[in-house]
């Protein structure tokens, strides 16, 4: 069942509204502009023809933005399931490492130091929890 709206459809009726009162990264400005504009005639289309009874439907050019969810979604389920079969006969644990909430404006406008630090701490981390012997994970 197809939902009544899509998140381009929320992007069209508010987005300008959001960005006058909010401040985004460029990049989110992008990725914005993208949704609201996939498949309209602002990135053009094609002429799709049935081969069986020659009917024709215009057909519009989509943004393929990675975050847009009309364009990324059987890429992101093909992607997942070709990870899926990449993982190994064995157990896993997942983990995960925060950061506090206050340093996301910090993150945000410096995110290649700020993320290449977090990265360094949590390998400084989990090597430190391995060479621990009370760590040790028994199979």
């Amino acid at each position: 069942m197809k939902n009544k709206h899509e998140i381009a459809d929320i992007f069209r009726l508010y987005g300008k509204t959001y960005r006058e009162q909010n401040i985004l990264p460029c990049k989110k400005l992008k990725v914005m502009h993208k949704i609201e504009i996939c498949r309209t005639a602002q990135l053009g289309g094609h002429i799709e023809q049935c081969d069986q009874c020659g009917f024709e439907r215009i057909a519009y050019n989509s943004c393929r933005d990675r975050h847009c969810p009309k364009c990324q979604t059987m890429v992101k389920e093909k992607w997942l399931n070709d990870r899926k079969a990449d993982l190994l006969p064995c157990s896993y644990f997942h983990m995960v490492f925060t950061v506090p909430h206050e340093l996301n404006p910090i993150i945000l406008r410096n995110p290649k130091i700020m993320l290449n630090n977090l990265f360094a701490a949590v390998s400084q981390t989990l090597q430190s929890f391995a060479r621990d012997p009370q760590w040790k994970i028994k199979g």
